[in-house]
């Protein structure tokens, strides 16, 4: 399994002005970033994978943001 310096939490209304760019830059500047659109191939479970992404994490960073807030 792969291991990851950083997995990026975000709401998908986030994706494009905020967890993108972010993940983006992140990887730039040589961090290993588990992001969905980075990670994640076609047919694969969203949920087998996002648990595999955390534990093969070493942080993880939330975005938190009313569109965050607003999901159960």
């Amino acid at each position: 399994m792969q291991n990851f310096d950083l997995f990026i939490s975000h709401s998908s209304e986030d994706k494009a002005e905020i967890a993108r760019p972010l993940a983006e830059h992140l990887k730039a500047r040589g961090y290993n970033v588990w992001f969905d659109e980075m990670t994640l191939k076609l047919g694969d479970s969203l949920r087998r994978n996002i648990d595999k992404g955390l534990s093969a994490s070493k942080y993880g960073v939330v975005i938190f943001s009313p569109s965050f807030f607003e999901k159960q």
